[in-house]
């Protein structure tokens, strides 16, 4: 969490930041994509869902690593923002380190879930992921989908490992066409089946005789 201004009217982002082995900033980016209610309320004194109230950032940053990596920096949420993902791939990223904590929703199904989720976005944006969670499945998942043996940790692990990941060269055409697809499917779908819809409306069931 970061802070700034006075401590009266200060204002808060979750960050994310590159240091340098000589313990220098290199970059910082600040969360854009807030969980509704729970990070970000425009009433949090009314509602108790939202423990904290950030301030969204809105400026998209990727941390250039050396000439052939190039990082997207994910926050918990983060990940599920398509808009997010396809802009730092645009932007030169070609690897996505996605950092959350699941203490909230320990003891239940969300952090496999979101695991599970992170493997399918991998694969359509054909990018390898590197997750660091706390409280949560941890992994260096590659961009066909599948997690490197030996580098998944469940939220019980306490651990620090490293892995080489292969990153391809050419990303997938959902980074350009994002959504259109799923809308035209949608579009295409109530169309047939409103047609449906009126031609049935227009049979003529006869009843048999006698009846």
């Amino acid at each position: 969490m970061e802070k700034v201004g006075d401590s009266a009217a200060a204002v808060e982002y979750c960050t994310a930041r590159l240091v340098l082995p000589d313990g220098t900033e290199a970059f910082q980016y600040r969360k854009n994509s807030l969980i509704p209610f729970f990070e970000s309320s425009p009433f949090p004194q009314l509602t108790r869902l939202s423990y904290v109230n950030f301030q969204a950032g809105n400026e998209e940053v990727v941390f250039p690593i050396d000439d052939r990596t190039t990082v997207i920096p994910s926050l918990c949420y983060d990940l599920h923002s398509p808009r997010h993902l396809r802009k730092g791939i645009r932007m030169g990223g070609n690897i996505i380190i996605h950092m959350s904590s699941f203490y909230t929703f320990d003891n239940s199904p969300v952090p496999y879930i979101d695991y599970a989720i992170a493997k399918f976005y991998a694969v359509a944006y054909r990018v390898p992921m590197v997750r660091s969670t706390n409280r949560g499945y941890g992994a260096f998942i590659q961009a066909r989908g599948d997690a490197i043996e030996g580098s998944e940790t469940t939220p019980k692990d306490r651990k620090i490992k490293s892995f080489p990941l292969f990153i391809p060269e050419k990303r997938s055409l959902y980074i350009y066409l994002g959504d259109t697809f799923l809308y035209v499917l949608t579009v295409f779908v109530l169309g047939r089946a409103i047609q449906y819809c009126m031609v049935f409306t227009r049979l003529q069931i006869k009843k048999p005789a006698g009846i």
